[in-house]
């Protein structure tokens, strides 16, 4: 299964906020965090985590079935567009290719990918959509070794704990040349650059971590 997570991380509200502008920012002492650009800047339009195409280890193969997991968090201004590129999914026995999610509820859906190669899970929504709400799934051919499931020979017990980390949410921009090549002004820098006053892209935070 694969599960997605759409949410607008709101980083002005952090507890590490002052020291994120400490540890990430060019000129720390000429920041605003009152100034309405600085705190759009620190709005993360995130899949997992993740903006402009980061999230990670979305593969399958081609001809199974998966088992979607899309929910969404924020406010009542929050709607969620996810929109599949390039396969259909079955929601409630009808074949789509987007679905909203309202915040706080989750649906699951159910594809089975025929056709192959790498393509978007975004956010249609416009806003969220400029501003980075988008991540790559890639459907592969796969030989039935590939397809054989983990066997549990015994018992696991996992431990969850709280741990502070500097996060990423674009840890990897090989991909703005091409997204925004011959499209007129490019919206990432505002998110993602440490330049004029803003974070960036790092910020200090706390994730639960599986042990």
């Amino acid at each position: 299964y694969m599960g997605l997570m759409a949410t607008v991380f709101d980083e002005n509200l952090s507890w590490y906020l002052d020291e994120n502008i400490q540890t990430f920012t060019t000129s720390p002492k000429t920041v605003k965090k009152e100034d309405d650009g600085f705190m759009e800047s620190n709005k993360m339009h995130a899949i997992n985590g993740y903006v402009y195409n980061n999230l990670p280890d979305l593969r399958m193969c081609k001809g199974d079935t998966v088992s979607w997991h899309l929910s969404a968090l924020g406010s009542e201004t929050d709607i969620i567009s996810f929109y599949f590129q390039g396969n259909r999914f079955i929601y409630r026995q009808n074949r789509r290719d987007s679905i909203s999610v309202f915040p706080h509820i989750s649906h699951t859906v159910t594809m089975e990918p025929d056709s192959m190669g790498q393509f978007e899970v975004v956010s249609a929504t416009l806003d969220h959509y400029r501003n980075g709400m988008r991540a790559n799934y890639t459907v592969e051919k796969c030989g039935l070794f590939q397809r054989q499931g983990e066997v549990m020979l015994h018992s696991k017990t996992y431990y969850i704990a709280a741990v502070e980390i500097d996060w990423d949410y674009s840890p990897n921009r090989t991909w703005e040349a091409e997204m925004f090549r011959d499209r007129g002004m490019n919206p990432a820098p505002v998110f993602i650059d440490p330049q004029g006053g803003f974070i960036g892209s790092r910020y200090k935070k706390v994730v639960y971590r599986q042990y």
